[in-house]
């Protein structure tokens, strides 16, 4: 690979790229799950999980081409640390402007449609600003769920549901009339909400 660098550089690019494409689907046969109802949390924890893996791959490329270079093979080295840089610079964007949601409660843009709006919703599920309050003060401060399941209505147990944009459920869980967790999650395809 020493002497044409075209060839030099395609062999680094078409190796790093085979090796990418395994490793990625790895990770996504790792977090597939049929029935799909990931929480924003949970979908968090597998954004963080791509980000280490890409830096480590990244990581790992550098010191490759590094001795690449030492080698004299230039070319294999750009086209080896070229593809893990790009995934990299993707996925550190990606990570960081889907991390983007903090916004202000505002009691009037709630209200104006049954789908909610996502970064309240987050907002809300993320500072934890529901929990410890009771159900009357949820309905005061969202107004009626699209969902409500009492559960044991002696025990005040049970949760409330609003749609939200982009598919998801902000879901509250009830016990003895207040909040106890607090849940967005995307739809389910073969379960059910767990009752608390």
């Amino acid at each position: 690979m020493k002497g044409n660098p075209a060839i030099s550089f395609t062999g680094g690019l078409i190796i790093t790229a085979v090796i990418l494409i395994v490793l990625y689907l790895l990770y996504l046969v790792s977090i597939f799950d049929l029935s799909v109802g990931e929480t924003l949390q949970e979908i968090e924890n597998q954004r963080t999980i791509l980000l280490v893996l890409t830096i480590i791959i990244a990581g790992l490329t550098v010191l490759v081409s590094r001795r690449f270079i030492r080698a004299g093979k230039k070319y294999t080295a750009i086209g080896t640390v070229i593809l893990p840089l790009l995934a990299l610079l993707a996925v550190t964007v990606s990570y960081f402007n889907n991390f983007n949601y903090h916004t202000t409660f505002n009691h009037t843009t709630w209200q104006q449609d049954m789908h909610k709006p996502f970064d309240m919703a987050a907002t809300l599920v993320k500072d934890k600003v529901l929990i410890g309050m009771t159900r009357i003060e949820v309905e005061e401060m969202l107004g009626q769920g699209h969902e409500k399941s009492y559960g044991d209505q002696s025990q005040g147990n049970g949760y409330v549901s609003y749609l939200v944009e982009h598919s998801w459920t902000l879901i509250i869980y009830f016990e003895k009339d207040i909040v106890v967790d607090t849940k967005l999650r995307l739809p389910y395809m073969m379960t059910s909400i767990k009752m608390y």
